[in-house]
Order: C-alpha cells, then sequence, then structure tokens
C-alpha cells in the first residue's frame, strides 16, 4: 500500500469524525431561533460538554448511565454562573433543550450527516454517517431511563480533553506497538503517521516560544516558566528517540513473519518512524541551542527601544466590524464602555515658556523699570566643561592599561577609587562607541548585567584596534 492510500484513508477517518460534530456546531448556529430561551449569553460548546462529561462519568458507575435530574443538578450551578438571574424554570428548560438536541428528539431518529470519501479509484463520493451521540434507555427495566452516550460521542469527549502533547506522543507509540505485535498492519501504518503528526506538533511548540522571544524579551519568563520546560523536553525527546528506534526494530523483526502486502506496510511504518526520529534530532538540537538564541535576542533587544504597536485601521479594524454588529448591541457596549473611548484627563501643568510668551502683562507705569545691559561678548565666561582635564587623562589611563580585549566592568573596577565623575565618564563613552563614533573600538553585549550601585544596564565587550 503506498503513502497516497494512507493518506486516503486517513482523511476520510477524519472527514467522518468530524462529521460526527455537526449536531453540535448546528445547535450553537441555530440557537437564535429560540428567542424564548436565554441561550444568547451562553455557550452551548461548553455546555453540551458539560451533559457529555455527567454521561459519561454515570456510565463508568453501577447503574451505566444518568438520569435526567442528575444531569440537571450537574448544570445548574454552571448555568447560574453564566445567568445568576435564571430561575429554576428556565433552568430546567436550557436543560431539556440540550438533551433534544443531543439525542435528536426533533427527528426521533440517528443523526445522518453527508460527507465526501475518496474511493480506491481515486474519486471523491459522498458517503452518509448515521450516529447517535446521546440515547435514552431503560437498562435496568425498572421505568427509570438513563441517558447513555455512543462511541462517537465519548470520541468528541475525550478528544476535547486537550491531554498533555508528552502523554499522546507517549500513547501514540504505545498504540504502534500494540498494532505491529497483533498484526493489525493497516491500523499500525495509521498509527505511524498519527505519531509523525505528533512529532511535528511537538516541534511547533518550541518553535512558537522561540518566535515569541524573538519578537520581545519580555514577553516570557523565561527562567521560570521556559528552563524548568526545556529540561523536561530534552529527557522526554531522548525518550522518545529510544522508543522510536525499538519500534522500528520490532517492525523489521516483525517482516519475517508476514507475506509480501505486510511487508510492504511494515516497510511504511518503519520510514515514518525514522522520519520521527530524524525531527526528534533535529527538535533536540534546537532545545539545547533554545538558551543562547535567548541570549542572544537579549544581548540584541537590551539597547534597542521596543517598537509600538502599529495603529489600527480605523476603517477595516473600527469602522466595518461596528456597522456589523446590531444596533442594539452597539448602543449597550457603548454605554457599558465610555469610559475607554474617553478615558479621564490629567490636566496638563503650566509651561513657564508659554506662561512668559502669552500671558506676561505689560508693566505698569508706576514701576521703577530697571534697564537691562547686554554683556559684551568678549566678557562672556566660557561654559565649565562637564569632566576636568584630570579626569579623562585618568579614565584613558585605566582603559590603556587593560588589554586589547576588556568588558566595561574591568574598565570600572580600574577607577573605583570614590571618583564617580571618572567612572561616569567611561560609561558615556562605551555608549558612544556602542553607536559606532569611533573607528577604532568596537563594541558587543552577550547579556551579562552589570553589578554596581551607580550604574546598571547590560556589561559590554570593548575591542581595541592596535594603533598603527
Amino acid at each position: 500500500m503506498s503513502e497516497t492510500s494512507y493518506l486516503r484513508e486517513t482523511l476520510n477517518r477524519r472527514a467522518k469524525s468530524l462529521a460526527h460534530l455537526r449536531p453540535i456546531f448546528d445547535m450553537e448556529a441555530n440557537k437564535g431561533r429560540y428567542p424564548e430561551l436565554p441561550l444568547a449569553k451562553l455557550d452551548l460548546f461548553r455546555f453540551a460538554s458539560a451533559v457529555l462529561d455527567v454521561i459519561v462519568t454515570e456510565m463508568g458507575g453501577f447503574h451505566r448511565g444518568a438520569t435526567y435530574e442528575q444531569i440537571l443538578s450537574a448544570l445548574a450551578p454552571q448555568l447560574l454562573q453564566a445567568l445568576p438571574n435564571l430561575d429554576a424554570t428556565k433552568v430546567d428548560r436550557v436543560t431539556s433543550f440540550l438533551l433534544d438536541q443531543l439525542t435528536n428528539e426533533r427527528e426521533r431518529d440517528a443523526f445522518r450527516v453527508r460527507y465526501q470519501t475518496s474511493t480506491p479509484e481515486v474519486r471523491l463520493e459522498w458517503a452518509l454517517a448515521i450516529f447517535k451521540l446521546v440515547e435514552l434507555r431503560d437498562l435496568e427495566g425498572d421505568g427509570q431511563p438513563r441517558y447513555v452516550a455512543s462511541a462517537e460521542a465519548i470520541n468528541i469527549y475525550l478528544e476535547s480533553l486537550g491531554v498533555e502533547l508528552e502523554a499522546q506522543q507517549a500513547a501514540d507509540e504505545a498504540a504502534l506497538q500494540h498494532f505491529i505485535r497483533h498484526g493489525k498492519l493497516d491500523e499500525a501504518a495509521l498509527a505511524a503517521r498519527t505519531a509523525l503528526a505528533r512529532t511535528v506538533e511537538y516541534t511547533e511548540h518550541f518553535r512558537k516560544a522561540l518566535r515569541m522571544v524573538e519578537r520581545s524579551v519580555e514577553s516570557l519568563n523565561w527562567v521560570a516558566e521556559v528552563l524548568p520546560k526545556l529540561d523536561q523536553a530534552r529527557n522526554h525527546i531522548e525518550e522518545r528517540i529510544h522508543a522510536e528506534d525499538d519500534l522500528a526494530a520490532e517492525a523489521e523483526r516483525k517482516m519475517s513473519e508476514t507475506d509480501q502486502a505486510g511487508r510492504e506496510k511494515l516497510v511504511f511504518v518503519k520510514e515514518q518512524l525514522e522520519i520521527a526520529a530524524r525531527k526528534h534530532n533535529e527538535l533536540l538540537t534546537l532545545v539545547m541551542s533554545s538558551n543562547r538564541i535567548f541570549l542572544d535576542e537579549h544581548a540584541r533587544q537590551s539597547f534597542h527601544p521596543v517598537s509600538l504597536a502599529p495603529f489600527p485601521n480605523p476603517q477595516t479594524a473600527v469602522l466595518k466590524p461596528l456597522l456589523q454588529r446590531p444596533a442594539g448591541e452597539t448602543d449597550q457596549w457603548l454605554v457599558a464602555n465610555w469610559h475607554l473611548l474617553h478615558p479621564p484627563a490629567i490636566e496638563a501643568l503650566p509651561d513657564f515658556s508659554q506662561m512668559v510668551t502669552k500671558l506676561w502683562q505689560e508693566r505698569r507705569a508706576t514701576e521703577t523699570v530697571q534697564p537691562i545691559i547686554a554683556p559684551e561678548l568678549e566678557n562672556i565666561e566660557e561654559p565649565v566643561p562637564s569632566f576636568t582635564t584630570e579626569v579623562k587623562i585618568r579614565v584613558e589611563d585605566a582603559l590603556e592599561s587593560l588589554p586589547p580585549e576588556t568588558r566595561l566592568s574591568d574598565w570600572l573596577n580600574e577607577l573605583n577609587d570614590g571618583n564617580n565623575d571618572a567612572r561616569h565618564l567611561a560609561v558615556l563613552l562605551a555608549g558612544q562607541w556602542y553607536e559606532g563614533l569611533e573607528d577604532g573600538v568596537v563594541i558587543s553585549a552577550d547579556g551579562r548585567q552589570l553589578e554596581y550601585s551607580d550604574v546598571y544596564g547590560d556589561d559590554l565587550l570593548i575591542s581595541r584596534k592596535p594603533h598603527a
């Protein structure tokens, strides 16, 4: 069986699985048809999941199903969280509405949903998925019917739980091992494709974190949030690589026990496992270099101001969505959020230069006006320099005493004699050199921090070219 055949079978199964979600999507999309119920403020996806949760949980108990009273008592607190003023009658009607939709009470029959499937002749044909989600059955014959979930509904419920990605990978590989050992080679080929897709998802999970760091190093708490996950990921990836090697070896051993068609399927399984192993090796390299990538981005972004978010387009981002909303909802939103559109403004402090220019009154005639004598230009003294010649010589001598490649922190340590002017001048010179104002000096940063009471920021590497 070729890879195209496995892809066709995978798409057929997924199309059928997605068809099982159609009743729940229709319920959410058509809730506006029931104005007598307060459904507009409810997320029916969430409450349908709550119904399935109660039913599936009770199916694992002694009675193998959930009564209407059990479902009502579980949903009532959640409905009141969304609608605190909802009375008991409306709670009962909303619960009945959810169960009627999930049992297809209107049609009193199984759901019938069309979906397209691919045939071995490479043609797309319409197929009909006939299934039930929830049924009302009298399991014990005592006249007290109970709601039970079908296999399709349980599958929807389990797939929506969002299990941890590492655990899903381990489960996929365990399923693949089961299929290989028991000779279910068609299922093994599909499980191998699923395991490879999970590997790609796991890789994208880490690439997303690195993309966030490239946008802003402050968007993630690297030490508290990311570093522990990197350690766990390194161990997890190494376990997956060993597991994939073992599965590939087991698939190769199984080839001697099967026919030609089975060997072709096992060859496909082995190829998928080898691709997954290569992906995991690439991911391991990425994980091990992630810390260095973060440090490089931290050094690069430390001396660049954070760019402002682009201003939204008034027509496409504001006016168009506003016109698409109903007028009543727009009015309600404007009344509730008017303070966001017109926030309180702080009175501006008076500007002395404006007061002199615009508000200064002419002097009264009774006041004696002292003539203003302009000084001669020859008599104007030169401004006092910020740093004395002795300070400049002290800073230059300290730098010359250090190796051609040194750090700003070493330079400051040489000037640690109580003269703060010399230390401030050294910092100013390093900042000018970082901007490229000196041809003979190259400045770079590596993420280290300065630890002084009078100076803070990133430490710098100073490389001076030798004098000609």
